[in-house]
């Protein structure tokens, strides 16, 4: 086991590398006009279209650095990924516009996304491998809400230093070279992702596969089939939070200002989860309770967001804010339980990041799309998703080898 002092080092880390993946969502408005001039609509979704893209990396970037960390180490896995990571966020914030060189902007700025995007999915796996894996029973489902915690402190990161942009610059400056400022600050990166990960102690599994790169593919559809509504639910509230609210504001610093705030609030109550859970029930049993509320929910809470009543807007998404943190608090916990140890990393970074690629990387586009029209659509499409952890509850309470679980064998009890 290792401390949470070294724990709460290993995810600050992970908040820096995941600022450099969430400003691109923060800066999307002038990306747009930066890199697809034209109809602001437009250009938004292509810029959508180009986070969608950059998601097809993900599975192999897990499944390569998967194989790295099961094999050489995890240590030397997250390392790489947190300089190459920094490197494209830096390299991003000197790229001339499309006023400057064309075309080879936007095809440059998709492959540095494509870059960030290989080297995250293998980053995210691993953090959620090492410390669950030293983590004790009682401990996994707080070890799990830190980890999901951070990710979402690199979105607020993100929203606090764009807000504070928006505030102080004119909108002719932000369009200009405010919106390469956040950017920038992605050497921040690299300093503190190194520093932490330097002091890393690691060991190699001694079921680690040395012949190949090695997977188990039961394992793999179980992460992939939890992972899809816990990844979807991420990012409707981390990166589409301000599309949902056309109808209070058009104000595009209101609605910075709105994401952040659910956000901030979202990382409190995923830590109040974490606790609640360890202390009262267990990850599995927490984030079924969670994916049920979804479906029956979703739908009239995201209706109730098309109002222009900021009482009952804040209400609604108090209740969706409160609903996603069940789900996502215990969800590294669930989803690790779900590897067999062979492979361990490989196997989950695989089922994670197949589930993103197809589902998560299409979120933001889908929620642009759906909320041009009314945003209850929104609401069934998330509820819909939940029916895919319904069915893999069938598989996670089965074992590896076909034997159905028993009281003394239930995950996380």
């Amino acid at each position: 086991m290792i401390s949470w002092s070294k724990r709460i080092g290993i995810v600050t880390g992970n908040t820096f590398e995941y600022y450099d993946i969430a400003v691109f969502a923060a800066i999307s408005t002038y990306i747009a006009v930066n890199f697809f001039p034209g109809d602001t609509k437009n250009s938004l979704l292509f810029v959508w279209g180009i986070f969608a893209l950059r998601f097809l990396m993900r599975p192999v970037g897990g499944y390569i650095m998967g194989w790295y960390a099961d094999k050489y180490g995890r240590k030397p896995a997250l390392i790489l990924t947190s300089g190459l990571i920094g490197i494209a966020t830096i390299t991003l914030a000197l790229l001339p516009t499309y006023n400057e060189i064309g075309l080879l902007a936007p095809c440059i700025l998709l492959l540095l996304q494509m870059i960030q995007s290989f080297c995250f999915g293998g980053e995210y796996p691993v953090i959620i491998s090492y410390l669950v894996d030293n983590s004790t029973e009682k401990e996994k489902s707080r070890v799990s809400a830190l980890i999901v915690a951070s990710s979402l402190m690199g979105v607020v990161l993100s929203l606090v230093i764009t807000f504070g942009l928006e505030y102080s610059l004119t909108k002719e400056q932000m369009t200009a070279w405010g919106w390469r400022i956040p950017l920038f600050l992605g050497i921040f990166n690299i300093i503190f992702s190194f520093y932490f990960k330097l002091k890393l102690t690691d060991k190699l599994s001694t079921m680690a596969d040395s012949q190949g790169f090695g997977f188990d593919l039961n394992s793999i559809i179980k992460v992939f089939l939890v992972t899809i509504p816990a990844g979807i639910t991420f990012y409707v509230n981390a990166v589409s939070s301000s599309t949902v609210i056309n109808a209070f504001t058009d104000d595009s610093a209101t609605k910075t200002l709105f994401a952040l705030l659910s956000n901030a609030l979202l990382v409190v109550l995923f830590l109040i989860a974490g606790w609640l859970i360890d202390k009262y029930s267990n990850a599995e049993k927490a984030m079924t309770a969670g994916i049920y509320s979804l479906i029956l929910f979703s739908a009239p809470l995201y209706m109730l967001l098309d109002s222009s009543n900021i009482i009952v807007l804040g209400m609604a998404k108090l209740c969706i804010l409160g609903i996603s943190a069940i789900i996502l608090a215990p969800t590294c916990a669930v989803i690790f339980e779900q590897t067999a140890a062979k492979n361990r990393t490989t196997s989950l970074a695989l089922g994670y990041n197949l589930a993103l690629s197809i589902f998560g990387g299409l979120t933001p586009l889908a929620i642009a799309a759906l909320s041009s029209y009314d945003t209850v659509y929104t609401g069934l499409v998330l509820g819909a998703t939940g029916f895919t952890y319904v069915f893999a509850i069938k598989l996670m309470n089965t074992h590896f080898d076909g034997r159905v679980k028993t009281s003394e064998n239930v995950v996380l009890s």
